[in-house]
């Protein structure tokens, strides 16, 4: 900017001494732009100050944009410098592997490694007190509809006991389901029991309908098949 006021203030004053002289010349005539080729001195200053006055207009939205430094990889995640010269250049380098990684950085962060086992056997202590209540709730929830059955199986045999007397003809059994029941007669409950489908009174064995049928028909006694025959 010093340069291009002094050359400006040069231009100027060339200017003006020339423009005085004509003036007190007896065969002065006015200053116009067909006498610059007299004057290069004024020339020079307008083609300088053409050079060094556009370039700011044409890169303006340039000044202050913030650009970041390009940078470069310098191959430390791949080798290392495993040997030094005396002023410390490297001299040689290996590929990086978990034995001779040499970062010391490690040393400085106090506990990092115990820190990270501690949060890893956490998080395996929750898990596997996740996994125990999960098993606890389930058992929970199998134990209350065994005990919902083993109490619907005492209510079934005291309800019994009142329905049905020791005189009557019929008897109920619990099916295996634990829910329902079958209605049966008295000699062909006996015949499934002695069969070994019934225990107490509940099914041990679920026997089928032929089977239920067949423990129906009442065995006739041997003098009556003599007597009536095979039919």
């Amino acid at each position: 900017m010093k340069f291009l006021t002094a050359v400006l203030g040069m231009g100027a004053l060339s200017s003006t001494f020339a423009f005085s002289t004509n003036l007190k010349s007896p065969h002065a005539k006015p200053l116009t732009c067909l006498h610059a080729q007299n004057h290069p001195t004024t020339a020079l200053v307008a083609a300088v100050s053409f050079c060094l006055i556009s370039p700011f207009y044409a890169f303006a939205d340039e000044y202050g944009r913030e650009v970041e430094a390009p940078t470069f990889s310098t191959g430390e995640t791949v080798e290392i410098c495993i040997k030094r010269g005396p002023l410390g250049a490297c001299t040689q380098t290996e590929r990086r592997t978990v034995e001779n990684d040499n970062d010391k950085a490690q040393k400085y962060f106090k506990g990092g490694k115990t820190q990270q086992s501690q949060l890893l056997a956490n998080q395996r202590q929750e898990e596997s007190a996740n996994e125990l209540i999960e098993k606890l709730r389930q058992q929970s929830i199998d134990n209350k509809e065994k005990n919902e059955m083993i109490v619907a199986q005492k209510t079934f045999e005291n309800d019994q006991s009142a329905t049905f007397g020791p005189f009557d003809k019929q008897v109920l059994i619990m099916n295996m389901d634990g829910q329902t029941f079958t209605l049966l007669n008295n000699p062909q409950a006996m015949r499934l029991k002695d069969a070994g489908f019934i225990q107490g009174r509940k099914f041990v064995k679920q026997p089928t309908a032929d089977e239920i049928e067949a423990a129906a028909k009442a065995e006739v006694p041997a003098f009556l098949r003599a007597i009536l025959g095979d039919n």
